[in-house]
């Protein structure tokens, strides 16, 4: 992957990634999307404030490069047998005593259950740590380096997260005809709004 940022890991999961969650969590694909949509950014957003730290970068150095060698060009196949239990504990280094009001907050964004977000986000954090890891090999792993590469994925600083609320809410807004007639409006008054609280935890 040249590039890494939110759209392009939102276009790998685009599709069959998309499906492969709904069908595991019992899940329209739409609040799915809707999801996976603030997830991304709120994991992404977690490991950059764990990196701020020498003994935070050291940590997720580690754990990208136990992953880095995880397959994901088949996307939909890594997440059917993704370890979820793994996933669990991943979420909870990433986000820490924020994990609940996270999770939360994703929820009642998506429509999902907060046990189902939690299904969501166990899934999808090992995959970030695998394309994230692979793309940082042989890279900088000091907090400053991978606090870089994190905000470049984020698309700018941890001081941006503001304006990358309303870009996160639509990263898949073009993949669902049927989410985009049902949730548009309810999405204009609700996303930016419980994005942006989400990104305040990481200020």
């Amino acid at each position: 992957m040249a590039e890494l940022n939110l759209s392009s890991i939102a276009s790998l999961l685009s599709g069959n990634g998309i499906s492969t969650i709904a069908k595991t969590v019992g899940a329209k694909e739409e609040n799915v999307q809707s999801a996976v949509g603030a997830a991304l950014p709120a994991l992404i957003g977690g490991m950059q404030k764990n990196v701020s730290t020498e003994s935070g970068a050291s940590s997720l150095a580690k754990a990208l490069s136990d992953h880095s060698g995880d397959s994901t060009s088949n996307v939909a196949s890594f997440l059917k047998n993704v370890d979820l239990s793994d996933g669990a504990k991943i979420v909870s280094h990433i986000l820490g005593g924020s994990k609940t009001s996270t999770t939360s907050a994703i929820a009642k964004q998506s429509g999902l259950t907060s046990s189902k977000v939690s299904q969501i986000l166990a899934m999808i954090a090992p995959l970030l740590l695998s394309i994230i890891g692979e793309k940082n090999t042989g890279g900088d792993s000091s907090s400053a380096g991978l606090g870089s590469l994190l905000g470049g994925i984020l698309g700018g600083s941890s001081s941006d997260l503001g304006g990358l609320a309303s870009a996160a809410a639509g990263l898949f807004g073009g993949s669902s005809e049927s989410s985009e007639k049902t949730s548009s409006k309810q999405s204009d008054k609700k996303e930016g709004g419980l994005l942006d609280g989400i990104f305040k935890i990481f200020k």
